[in-house]
């Protein structure tokens, strides 16, 4: 009786896990698809943005494929040293230090030429859209979806002109889930974003 009883309780344990995993897979689909069809309806493809060696977004597009390969450059050449919490927080610590960031920009954008077309022109975009489709998720759902911590932190990046700070950047680091693809590279985006505002800025200081 006692092993039976046992038993049940590893099971029910196995099938309430396997329900939150289905769960988690399901939200985060929906999330990109929200985000994927809001940049895909915000880009204007004139002529003289577009590049012939460019693919642009079809109905087949997913931004996170293209945060997904810039990850895997940082990984490369060794700037972020792994995809943990501790990897990511000495990545935020490092770009912190860094004071010419138009160095470390062109380096990425070599790499990802459609992330550099995303940043210029369209600055803005992406970040609207993470902040909106993460809200529109977690009224729908709740914490199933996000931590109301991880809410509250991603609102000031609104607040703030749409400009994640380091001081953002560090608190929401210790809000995500490393081991979920999209609430890391979401930071990963983040982390970019933060360098190209502080480029813009330094450019724009060099023109006056």
């Amino acid at each position: 009786m006692k092993n039976r009883t046992i038993s049940m309780l590893i099971l029910i344990t196995i099938m309430i896990s396997f329900n939150c995993c289905k769960s988690s897979k399901h939200l985060n689909v929906e999330y990109q698809n929200c985000i994927n069809k809001q940049i895909i309806n915000s880009f204007s493809y004139s002529s003289e943005h577009y590049k012939s060696n460019l693919i642009l977004p079809n109905n087949d597009f997913n931004i996170f494929d293209s945060l997904m390969n810039y990850e895997k450059f940082l990984l490369k050449e060794k700037i972020l040293k792994g995809t943990h919490k501790n990897d990511y927080t000495n990545f935020i610590n490092l770009i912190e230090q860094i004071e010419k960031p138009k160095e470390f920009l062109d380096e990425i954008y070599t790499e990802n030429q459609f992330l550099e077309y995303l940043m210029s022109g369209n600055n803005g975009n992406l970040t609207r859209s993470l902040h909106q489709c993460t809200r529109i998720l977690y009224e729908k759902n709740g914490e199933k979806f996000r931590p109301n911590s991880y809410i509250v932190e991603s609102d000031l990046i609104i607040k703030n002109g749409g400009i994640p700070t380091i001081d953002i950047l560090k608190k929401l680091s210790k809000q995500i889930d490393y081991s979920d693809n999209i609430q890391r590279l979401q930071l990963s985006y983040y982390i970019l974003d933060n360098l190209d505002y502080r480029n813009d800025s330094i450019q724009k200081i060099k023109i006056n």
